[in-house]
């Protein structure tokens, strides 16, 4: 509850609402403002905006007859001044609150081009133009916040909005100014760089842009009066106060170069003259306004110099003494832990990390040009560059940390990546990020923000790893850049308290083995163990040793746990999801055993999947699992595919409602570093399909509308409830009768398909899932063989082989070698993931110190594992080919 809740201001408002509306209204409206960041702040908004123009009855009767109008109004006066000023201005703006569909539209180029159209056609004079444009920000601004702060939209979705709302403002704004001046409007190009450049936009950054003339201008004169009207279009402040601080500085020369250049100048300047960190910013360099063709030219001509093939010692060291300079003025202004931004751990540090990569690595993957800094951690994981647990800590770590910022600036439109001193703010701003209180908000942010450190120093030594580290790795045998080596390093580096974390480990005989099985064969654990305190006490327990049993209770455990729990629902549910997978995790790590490892998975994505439903209002929605899930052969780095069943047709609105707000539950885990790996893409139509069917639509669709892949992924489908009238729809839907010739083809050329388009190119045939011989050989034979000889009414892989030699339809010996192949195939990925490998599907390259890490973790020679894999690829395409030719 916020505090504030039984202030004046919240008893003077829900005083007169009772007064307008009844006091039924003023109690609700109590409850919604103490559920609110700003209780106290919630209540005086509310008030204003009630007679902010004459119609207050008739706002009071609007908040009484739409519960979810009321709710959405006073979380966004509680927690924003800024949206709040914006709805006391123009008090019927709050109607967008009240209308979901239109408050849940995506904010994308077309739909404010169309708006900003509509809005500026009846204007006529430039003071006029403006103001539609201001008028056209704030609408899109209600919109965005509300789904930020309602967790409909993950935060990228919210910085791509706000980014493409920037370059919507800019276009317009440009052509404006250029109207207004007498310039040519295609002309010009309007480089965004910063955040806006990368698509990431804070709620209050600079815009940081560069304007560029095309050489087929004769002078640039008019050219600089556009680009002076069009900065003083984006700030001057008006009725609706200004649009965007711009910021021209990044242009060449600085603040003593022209405002605007020609094309051959800009592009010389950056070939001979641009200082290193010029460079690094035009890795977020994008045309975002006026001649976007001359913007790419731009681009297209400097990109070999952005992207060299190597880089020099002095260049790196420069950048690397820039970054270090600003961190001593933070130093020397006491600013280290409070600063977001600069400080130790904070955003510039992932965004300085991931640039660099990007600057050392573009020249041989162009994919990271211009990419997000999420998506380039992602696309440097898969290239080995980062390992998949630093991946893990640099976009949780942005994230959490864009997210705090983002909170910041949205309570009063400050520029400011500092976390707040007063006490109220400090209690708002938990609740905004989605924690009880302040001293659990700081703790999360110093610890993600120290792991986040480690990262960078690792590829970028700023600083000496402790002492402390070094000495254990030499009492371990670890040598000095083995990768164990590196992950003890780096779970100390993790913990504050990495001293005694040390002093313990030598005191503790068990610890000490412990932690050899953790550094060993499970690195990619460390980041989260020694983030979550809770998981450090899983690690080092006898969690270890749960037995199958302890997994085959979780949905029991887990009801009685969250409901003896004192601490919120969420919240509980949140450390027993995290607890559980960790704990299935370190078992695998200790016994190596995939069947159990994968019963265990089951039972846990069963029961959290089942009682966030139930908590959600969705009791009477079944899950239909695909895949892995589906045939309870889970493994450690799989999707949950999933589709939704209404079981009561007459309430398929309700349910499809209840199922969104589970999907938002799971994204709010996500965000606090629990992932739910859901995928609801193999429900009936895809993704344009809706997401939850009733039984007589999903029958409908089998005789009508069903593809014969779909038929085939029915065969490993089961009710999560275990219904037996949705077990019998999926099995009547795949055992549909014999399958014909040209189904049978179909099949057999979509699985071609599948691996030409979906397996790795570059592995050499080491693709183990989809490449020839993997994983899908094994999946796709068993499915297509139950299609073609009627339903085993079994959905495991290697139940279905079981069944398929019963039958005498696949020879025992085959069978025998498919199923020791798919538990090996299963063993591999599950220990790729643990060992934290860049992928989880394409074994590493012979010789390389990851094969060996592998065969360690199986307990295997490289030259066995090599053995082993090649004679399982050999029989699986061979059984494969048997069955198809």
């Amino acid at each position: 509850m916020s505090s504030g809740d039984g202030s004046v201001a919240v008893q003077k408002a829900t005083g007169r609402l009772s007064a307008l509306a009844g006091r039924a209204l003023g109690d609700t409206m109590r409850a919604e403002f103490a559920a609110s960041a700003d209780a106290e702040r919630a209540a005086t908004n509310m008030l204003r905006w009630l007679d902010s123009t004459p119609g207050a009855e008739a706002r009071a009767d609007l908040l009484a007859g739409d519960p979810g109008f009321a709710h959405r109004l006073a979380t966004l006066f509680g927690a924003s001044q800024v949206i709040a000023d914006v709805l006391l201005q123009n008090p019927e703006m709050a109607l967008i609150l009240a209308d979901t569909g239109e408050l849940s539209q995506p904010v994308t180029p077309s739909a404010l081009a169309d708006e900003a159209e509509r809005l500026l056609a009846p204007a006529k004079t430039y003071q006029h133009r403006l103001d539609r444009l201001r008028y056209l920000k704030q609408r899109a601004l209600v919109r965005i916040v509300w789904n930020d702060l309602s967790a409909e939209w993950q935060p990228p979705t919210v910085w791509l909005a706000l980014s493409d709302l920037a370059d919507a403002t800019i276009r317009y704004a440009l052509r404006i100014a250029a109207e207004q001046v007498g310039a040519e409007e295609q002309a010009v190009a309007v480089l965004a760089m910063g955040k806006l450049g990368s698509r990431e936009l804070n709620y209050s950054s600079d815009i940081d842009l560069i304007l560029l003339a095309d050489e087929s201008v004769a002078t640039t004169e008019a050219l600089e009066r556009c680009g002076e009207a069009l900065a003083a279009a984006l700030m001057g402040k008006m009725g609706r106060g200004f649009l965007y601080r711009v910021d021209y500085r990044l242009r060449p020369f600085g603040g003593t170069g022209p405002i605007i250049q020609r094309l051959p100048a800009a592009v010389a300047y950056y070939q001979c003259y641009a200082e290193p960190w010029e460079m690094q910013a035009l890795v977020r360099c994008r045309p975002c306004a006026g001649s976007l063709e001359l913007g790419e030219r731009f681009l297209e001509a400097v990109r070999p110099d952005v992207y060299r093939p190597a880089r020099s010692e002095l260049f790196l060291d420069s950048l690397l003494q820039m970054k270090l300079r600003y961190e001593e003025e933070i130093r020397r202004k006491g600013e280290e832990e409070q600063n977001l931004k600069q400080g130790p751990g904070g955003i510039r540090d992932i965004e300085f990390l991931v640039q660099v990569m990007q600057l050392m690595e573009g020249y041989r993957k162009p994919e990271l040009h211009g990419a997000t800094t999420l998506d380039a951690v992602d696309m440097l994981a898969d290239a080995g560059l980062l390992t998949r647990a630093e991946a893990d800590v640099l976009s949780s770590g942005y994230v959490l940390l864009r997210q705090a910022e983002h909170r910041i600036q949205l309570r009063f439109n400050v520029q400011s990546h500092d976390l707040p001193k007063k006490r109220e703010e400090r209690a708002a701003f938990a609740r905004l990020l989605g924690m009880r209180a302040w001293e659990e908000a700081e703790g999360v942010l110093r610890r993600r923000r120290r792991q986040v450190r480690a990262v960078l120093e690792h590829h970028i030594p700023v600083a000496r790893p402790p002492a402390t580290a070094t000495a254990l790795c030499e009492e371990f045998g670890y040598g000095g850049e083995s990768a164990q080596a590196k992950s003890l390093r780096k779970l100390i580096s993790f913990r504050e308290d990495g001293e005694e974390v040390v002093r313990a480990i030598r005191a503790d005989a068990t610890a000490t083995e412990r932690l050899r099985l953790i550094i060993e064969r499970a690195p990619r654990l460390l980041p989260e163990i020694a983030f979550h305190t809770e998981l450090w006490d899983v690690a080092f327990s006898e969690e270890v040793e749960m037995t199958d049993e302890d997994f085959r209770q979780a949905r029991e455990r887990m009801t009685r746990r969250l409901t003896e729990d004192s601490m919120e629902w969420e919240q509980a549910f949140t450390l027993w999801v995290r607890h559980l997978l960790t704990a299935v995790a370190l078992r695998h790590a200790y016994h190596r055993d995939s069947n159990r490892t994968a019963s265990a998975l089951t039972e846990i994505a069963d029961a959290a999947l089942l009682l966030a439903l139930d908590e959600v209002g969705a009791g009477d929605v079944d899950i239909l699992a695909f895949g892995r899930l589906g045939s309870r052969e889970l493994l450690l780095p799989s999707d949950w595919d999933v589709s939704f069943v209404a079981l009561d047709g007459e309430r398929l609105a309700a349910a499809e409602h209840a199922v969104e707000e589970c999907l938002r539950l799971f994204r709010r885990l996500h965000a606090s570093g629990v992932r739910i790996p859901l995928d609801t893409r193999l429900r009936p139509e895809g993704s344009a399909g809706p997401l939850v069917r009733s039984m007589a639509a999903l029958e409908r669709y089998a005789e009508t509308s069903m593809e014969t892949w779909e038929r085939l992924a029915l065969t490993r489908a089961r009710s999560l409830r275990g219904l037996p009238e949705v077990d019998s729809l999926a099995r009547a839907a795949a055992d549909c009768g014999r399958l014909s010739h040209e189904a049978r083809t179909e099949l057999i050329e979509m699985k071609e398909r599948v691996q030409r388009e979906r397996a790795s190119r570059d592995g050499d045939g080491r693709d183990i899932k989809l490449g020839e011989g993997g994983s899908i050989e094994i999946e796709w034979l068993a499915s297509l063989l139950e299609l073609e000889h009627g339903s085993v009414e079994r959905t495991g892989i290697s139940e279905k082989l079981d069944a398929l030699s019963e039958r005498g339809i696949l020879p025992t010996n085959d069978k025998d070698a498919l199923v020791s192949f798919y538990f090996l195939f299963a063993n591999l990925r599950n220990a790729m993931h643990l060992l934290d490998m860049p992928s989880t599907t394409q074994l590493p390259e012979a010789g390389s110190e990851g094969e060996r890490l592998l065969a360690d973790f199986l307990e295997m020679t490289p030259e066995d594992l090599s053995a082993r894999v090649h004679t399982a690829r050999e029989v699986a395409l061979r059984c494969w080919k048997e069955a198809t030719e």
